[in-house]
């Protein structure tokens, strides 16, 4: 028996830090995401697919995406389809309720935690769903009541105990007779073994920010017999790359945009911390290096360099600098690391730079 794991697909996310073209192409590659998990599940012939919430980015999408969801699942008929509403997509007229018809094939959990079983393949699935965007713990005193084939737990939720997103314990999981939670919420994926039971996050298909490194996809669950296993497979996609660039071997903004070149490609998305220290009269120019990198997909920068200082030099010079200097080592006489940083954050500040 093969179960398809995934979630937090957040079709419709608008990627509001980027152009309204690339947004677009972002929110098309989204759907792409989601329709190869489809694909795939009907190659490999797929018995269950359980979807653990924030299939949408917001509890009332648009047409569009409502249509393209009722298009890729019903690809999946007859094969059932389980889906949990996450915090994101919570239960709504506008999405699972009243007038969204998903298929036959398709059960949407309600608010109260459920179970539908499947007598021919001998599995019991429970879920419940969020009907608000935060929401107290969705299995509390929960117990499996059917001790006969395999349990399954499909559900939006945070392992975390002051969480305001269906706080769970692993306790609660483990103690709970389920055989497998299959749980969505965080965007990166995780399989344990625990007490015998496997607890898996299928992550995000498709990464959303800089927040969600490293490889997104989906999970296959693999039953046979009373021996069960569990895989992630990766979907291919753009990545958010954060890079941390030490300025202090660099001279101008063409040697660092030089060493950048071989670092940055044209697909992914990059955030470029600048660090280290500006030498030599070195003023780092953050609009003029993006400007050069204009072939990425998109690029944006923070600006942490710190500027060499010459105390000795500027305690002795006739400017509203060396003035700030004086003062400043008058006031602070017995604390030398006090006044260096000190000085550090008066002279960005003077100088227009971002202070930290």
């Amino acid at each position: 028996m093969l179960i398809f794991h995934c979630g937090d697909i957040h079709l419709d996310a608008p990627f509001a830090a980027l152009s309204r073209d690339k947004a677009q192409i972002r929110k098309n590659e989204v759907r792409s995401s989601f329709a190869s998990i489809i694909s795939a599940a009907l190659e490999k012939k797929a018995d269950v697919m359980l979807i653990a919430g924030d299939l949408f980015d917001s509890p009332t999408p648009s047409k569009s995406a409502i249509d393209f969801v009722t298009t890729q699942l019903n690809r999946l008929s007859p094969m059932p389809v389980f889906i949990s509403a996450g915090n994101h997509d919570y239960l709504t007229y506008g999405t699972y309720c009243g007038c969204v018809e998903l298929g036959e094939h398709v059960h949407v959990f309600k608010d109260a935690l459920e179970n539908v079983r499947l007598d021919t393949l001998k599995l019991n699935i429970y879920g419940a769903s969020f009907t608000s965007a935060e929401s107290n713990c969705l299995i509390e005193n929960f117990k499996a009541e059917n001790a006969d084939g395999i349990n399954i737990l499909c559900i939006h939720a945070d392992i975390t105990a002051q969480s305001r997103y269906n706080p769970v314990s692993l306790p609660q999981l483990t103690e709970c007779g389920i055989n497998y939670a299959a749980l969505g919420h965080l965007h990166t994926s995780s399989l344990q073994k625990v007490n015998g039971m496997l607890i898996a996050y299928c992550g995000t298909p498709n990464p959303h920010g800089f927040d969600e490194a490293g490889a997104k996809g989906y999970i296959e669950v693999r039953i046979d017999g009373n021996a069960m296993d569990a895989a992630f497979f990766e979907i291919p996609s753009r990545r958010y790359i954060v890079t941390e660039m030490d300025v202090s071997p660099f001279c101008d903004n063409d040697s660092l945009i030089n060493a950048l070149s071989n670092i940055i490609n044209s697909r992914d998305l990059y955030k470029i911390v600048f660090a280290g220290t500006l030498r030599n009269g070195f003023e780092i120019s953050v609009p003029y290096i993006l400007s050069r990198l204009d072939y990425a997909f998109f690029v944006k920068a923070e600006d942490k360099t710190r500027i060499e200082i010459d105390v000795e030099a500027l305690l002795a010079e006739e400017t509203l600098r060396g003035t700030f200097a004086r003062a400043l080592k008058e006031d602070i006489q017995d604390n030398d690391t006090l006044f260096y940083e000190a000085l550090r954050i008066g002279l960005d500040a003077l100088a227009g730079r971002e202070t930290f």
